[in-house]
């Protein structure tokens, strides 16, 4: 059995183009080592500076996904030298999340970790927990019926006749920040999945060959199902709602990734709606969400 050694950049970051292409292409290669013919993977972030929010969940979602699937000592960490960046680890839970363990693991971070991971049955409780550690009050609008709704569109088309034997089926990030527009909750919901590309060019014959991002765009409308079943489709529209229903809007973003394509959906303080799609150079497994609310 092979052993690997991966050398993690500088920035890890799914937002800006500069440092988009060499995030996917480390996580690219990371995947492609995550097969049961190795032994074990030696991630070394010692040189890593900075990492975005959807970056650590995706990450988070790798490596739990696959301690899970594969062997609860899977992956070696090499941790990053940075100390604003060690502390980061350690307050938000980060350290726990990636190192070794499997479903004792899962249960522990319950308890006081930012990074979450379940089933559709522990739905409810993330919703509780969210509420509770953040305390936002009033809760953003309609985020709960997002997250719902995109919680429940995993469960029926993340893992085509899978989903029962998953012990996860997401992984979950939220965090309170601040930065000039003032204080906003990011909540970050990440699947590993066939992702909603995959759901949409097997659901729809006339999008096998289009672009992943024009996928993601037509998912994103009303009544749009992979099933294609009639009344289903309804929760992407839902997961717009937060930003509709802010009333601080203008600066509220919607951020999808799956597969090759980026979506974005933001709400003018004039209520215009703006979406802009992307093709990204590489692939990302699944499919990532993330809403930045404003309040």
């Amino acid at each position: 059995m092979n052993s690997y050694e991966l050398q993690a950049p500088t920035s890890l970051c799914l937002y800006d183009q500069e440092h988009q292409n060499i995030t996917l292409n480390f996580f690219s290669v990371l995947k492609s080592y995550c097969v049961p013919e190795t032994k074990q993977i030696t991630v070394d972030f010692s040189s890593l500076t900075y990492m975005s929010a959807a970056a650590a969940n995706h990450l988070f979602a790798i490596f739990m996904y696959y301690q899970l699937n594969i062997d609860n000592n899977f992956f070696k960490l090499k941790l990053p030298q940075d100390k604003k960046l060690r502390d980061m680890f350690d307050k938000t839970g980060m350290h726990t999340a990636l190192k070794s363990g499997g479903v004792k693991k899962v249960k522990k971070m319950w308890q006081n970790s930012d990074f979450l991971c379940g089933t559709n049955k522990d739905v409810p409780k993330l919703m509780q927990e969210i509420k509770k550690r953040c305390g936002v009050s009033p809760f953003p609008q309609k985020l709960n019926l997002a997250m719902r709704e995109t919680l429940l569109n995993v469960h029926h088309h993340a893992y085509p006749s899978q989903v029962q034997n998953q012990v996860v089926t997401w992984f979950c990030y939220f965090y309170i920040n601040e930065d000039e527009n003032g204080r906003y909750l990011s909540t970050i919901i990440q699947d590993m999945g066939q992702g909603i590309v995959s759901s949409i060019k097997k659901g729809f014959p006339d999008f096998k060959y289009v672009s992943d991002s024009s996928c993601i765009a037509h998912a994103m409308t009303r009544k749009v199902s992979g099933t294609r079943e009639e009344g289903r489709g309804k929760g992407s529209f839902d997961m717009m709602k937060p930003l509709i229903f802010n009333k601080l809007k203008g600066n509220d973003i919607l951020y999808v990734i799956s597969n090759s394509g980026s979506y974005t959906f933001e709400v003018t303080g004039e209520d215009k709606h703006m979406v802009t799609s992307g093709q990204l150079a590489n692939q990302l497994h699944g499919t990532m969400i993330e809403w930045t609310l404003y309040y």
